[in-house]
């Protein structure tokens, strides 16, 4: 690739391949020259600054990927990629609201993008708000067919719906979660406990049981266990 760089250096898409090559070898500097190099042979690019922004907040150069994200924005106000890398920026900078407020620009701009989506529903957590947490986090189920949304995905779902006190209808998520890959006793305990909120200690059990099934040993299993044992069926559990 450096030799179609020698060969035509005003070739910018050479430069941009290039970049790319000497960031998989571990050269962020030396990537950089030439992205660098690239922005001054076509300084209407936006998407070479978002990406020598990214390149220098992910080596902790954060007024470097600040102005790069500006200068991005700059030439294109509707770059989707650039938006979201000020809200990067923003986020690393402890500044979560402005960091919100960038990420919603930037899904406004690419409204199915499901890595913004997900940083959202992150950013919403961290400003200690399940419910738009959840929406958000809904919104991404829905670009996935019926019965691909990723476990991971449903787990937090599941963590989202818990945190509003929507205990039954977290324990369906957790379910749905179980139903989407190898056994797991850490989700069925997890179950086990989201049923108990509920007040549902016979499906508790059951789940209890599952995961002891798979790890007999566990403490986590068999202090949920115990509690079960010495409660009253079905009635709602006290914290």
């Amino acid at each position: 690739m450096s030799g179609a760089v020698a060969a035509c250096p005003i070739d910018v898409e050479a430069r941009r391949h290039y970049a790319e090559t000497l960031m998989k070898r571990g050269a962020s500097a030396e990537a950089l020259v030439q992205l660098d190099e690239a922005m001054r042979l076509s300084r209407h690019d936006a998407t070479l600054a978002v990406r020598s922004g990214e390149i220098y907040l992910a080596t902790g150069q954060m007024d470097a990927a600040a102005q790069r994200a500006e200068r991005a924005l700059q030439i294109d106000s509707t770059s989707s990629e650039a938006w979201a890398l000020r809200g990067r920026i923003m986020s690393a900078r402890g500044d979560q609201r402005r960091a919100l407020s960038d990420f919603q620009l930037a899904l406004g701009y690419h409204p199915d993008d499901r890595a913004l989506l997900y940083e959202i529903a992150q950013m919403y957590r961290k400003l200690d708000r399940p419910d738009r947490a959840l929406v958000c986090l809904q919104t991404l189920g829905e670009t996935y067919s019926a019965g691909e949304e990723p476990r991971e995905l449903l787990v937090e779902q599941a963590q989202m719906l818990t945190a509003v006190a929507r205990h039954g209808d977290a324990a369906a998520m957790y379910e749905q979660a179980l139903r989407r890959g190898a056994p797991s006793a850490e989700l069925q305990f997890t179950l086990a406990q989201a049923y108990l909120s509920a007040g549902q200690s016979h499906r508790a059990t059951h789940a209890v049981q599952a995961g002891l099934a798979l790890a007999p040993d566990d403490p986590r299993g068999r202090e949920l266990m115990s509690r079960l044992t010495a409660r009253p069926v079905d009635g709602p559990l006290r914290r």
